[in-house]
């Protein structure tokens, strides 16, 4: 065996350099991929601040924590670019009451909430599937406008 530790001492520095670039350039990506994809779809409603864009593989799932006011209407966005299925979402309250699943309504993209009262709610998003090398963007927007 031909063993070259400085050789593999340059790999390393290579790949540790890589790594952040690449993972960079995909959030840049998944990035652009909300902004010219996910935010178009909210039509009248106003951005209601961050929007929430990652790369996810098949099988894997995230929840995001949001408050929403009363008197106010959320419109609410998942969408996944072209390489990994259209994901489940769902609402629930503080209390995991189901609020919308959009698994019951033919995994549509989008739904519209009358907010009635204050609270905290929880966006459980999971894209469908078991390949964990199929990856790719999945775009979170919310918007809001008053009743």
């Amino acid at each position: 065996m031909n063993y070259k530790p400085k050789a593999m001492k340059k790999i390393f520095l290579i790949l540790l350099f890589l790594v952040p670039i690449i993972t960079y350039a995909q959030e840049l990506n998944c990035k652009k991929f909300t902004k010219n994809s996910a935010i178009d779809l909210l039509g009248d409603f106003i951005l209601s601040g961050r929007t929430h864009s990652l790369e996810l593989a098949e099988g894997e799932e995230v929840v995001v924590f949001k408050t929403v006011s009363r008197n106010l209407v959320y419109k609410f966005v998942v969408i996944a670019d072209k390489h990994i299925p259209q994901p489940r979402f769902l609402i629930a309250d503080w209390d995991n009451n189901i609020i919308f699943d959009n698994a019951k309504h033919n995994f549509q993209d989008t739904f519209v909430f009358p907010c009635d009262k204050t609270q905290r709610i929880k966006i459980w998003i999971k894209v469908p599937g078991k390949d964990a090398n199929k990856r790719g963007c999945v775009s979170l927007v919310v918007g809001v406008k008053t009743q």
